[in-house]
C-alpha cells in the first residue's frame, strides 16, 4: 500500500475541505471502514446544494459548448461544399478564367 505520509501529502493538494474528506473516506485502507457510496451521496457535504449548483452550471456550459461546436461544424461543412463547387467550376472553366 501507499505510505501514510505520501497519502497525507497528496491529500493536502486537494484544496476543498469537503472534497479532501470525501477522498480520504473513499480511500481508507480497510474496506470495512469505508462508508457506503449511497450514504456518501446522500449525506456528504461535498454533494451539498452549493456543489450541485456548480455541477449543474458546469453541465449547462458543456451543453452550450457542444451546441456551439455542432454549429461551427455545420458551417465548416457548408464552406467545404462551397469550396468544392468553386474548384469544380474553376477546373471546368479554366481556359475562360485564363483569358480574363
Amino acid at each position: 500500500g501507499t505510505q501514510p505520509e505520501v497519502l497525507s501529502d497528496l491529500y493536502k493538494k486537494i484544496t476543498d475541505d469537503a472534497a479532501r474528506d470525501l477522498v480520504m473516506q473513499l480511500l481508507k485502507s480497510k474496506p470495512e471502514e469505508r462508508p457506503p457510496v449511497a450514504s456518501l451521496l446522500a449525506k456528504h457535504p461535498f454533494f451539498n446544494q452549493k456543489n450541485l449548483a456548480i455541477i449543474s452550471q458546469f453541465n449547462e456550459r458543456l451543453k452550450d459548448f457542444g451546441e456551439s461546436l455542432q454549429s461551427q461544424a455545420k458551417q465548416l461543412e457548408k464552406m467545404n461544399a462551397n469550396i468544392l463547387v468553386i474548384k469544380q467550376l474553376s477546373y471546368k472553366n479554366q481556359s475562360e478564367l485564363l483569358r480574363t
